[in-house]
């Protein structure tokens, strides 16, 4: 994911988790969910953006090991996240990205 502000850009991947054909669905809705509730909270773009990262492949992760279509949040809820992911900042010249320009105070994509 890429989260991009007028001043910074902050740059996370974590592992793929490969559903194979059948994709689960709801996991823009669950990341953007949980970006929101780490800022209502308090957590810097980053610290959310890392925190967002991690749950999120628990909740994959989760799903797979229980082998279901639907995202398996509340099974994964006890260990969100207790992975470390950690963002690394990119430069503040982000113009490569296209004529996409924050319209807010921020924007992930």
């Amino acid at each position: 994911m890429l989260l991009v502000t007028a001043d910074e850009a902050w740059h996370i991947s974590r592992p793929l988790v490969d559903f194979g054909m059948r994709q689960p669905v709801g996991v823009g809705d669950v990341t953007s969910g949980l970006l929101l509730v780490k800022l209502l909270q308090g957590a810097t773009l980053q610290e959310a953006l890392e925190h967002v990262t991690a749950a999120v492949y628990e909740i994959m992760v989760t799903t797979k090991a229980m082998q279901e279509y639907e995202l398996q949040v509340v099974a994964a809820q006890d260990r969100m996240p207790n992975q470390n992911i950690t963002s690394a900042q990119q430069s503040s010249e982000i113009s490569h990205f296209g004529p996409q320009r924050p319209v807010g105070r921020w924007i992930l994509l």
